[in-house]
């Protein structure tokens, strides 16, 4: 992969775009398993340093969409994915009930909860404030990380929805 040149504009770039992502939310809304990656390029692959800029991007990211869901009158899911090998696949996720198929709220049965915080977190986000769980994929020979904000009234079997639901 060629040397990243305009690091400092690429970044501010990419943080912008995350705070700035906007979901166009109207009444009629729905997503089914929607979601959205801010490093298709894979730059954050390149070391630790570009790899934690990218999760702290999408970390903003997550908020952002979470703080526009606040008003989304529907019963939502959302949550973030880190895979432990290819930054290029790390997305945030919504979820709500939808036209395509009844598969809300959607059951993390192949998540292993509760898992010990990824070196690659530490310092970016309060994992106090996340349930942090993962996915073995053995097509992919890595580890998918599964990241949601904890809410005290949602049981593990149906975690990353907002407080109205579940």
């Amino acid at each position: 992969m060629k040397k990243l040149r305009g690091k400092k504009r690429y970044y501010r770039n990419l943080l912008a775009r995350a705070t700035d992502y906007n979901l166009r939310l109207t009444e009629e809304s729905w997503f089914d398993m929607w979601h959205t990656h801010l490093d298709w390029s894979g730059i954050g692959n390149q070391g630790i340093r570009p790899r934690r800029q990218h999760i702290s991007a999408l970390v903003q990211l997550h908020n952002n969409l979470l703080k526009q869901l606040e008003s989304f009158s529907k019963p939502y899911q959302i949550w973030m994915t880190i895979y432990e090998n290819d930054s290029g696949q790390d997305a945030v996720f919504i979820h709500t009930p939808n036209e395509n198929r009844d598969n809300f709220p959607f059951k993390f049965d192949h998540i292993a909860w509760n898992c010990q915080v990824p070196e690659i977190l530490k310092g970016i986000l309060n994992a106090v404030e996340y349930e942090i769980g993962y996915y073995y994929s053995v097509d992919d020979d890595e580890k998918i990380y599964f990241l949601c904000l904890k809410n005290v009234e949602i049981s593990l079997s149906y975690p990353c929805c907002n407080q109205y639901e579940c």
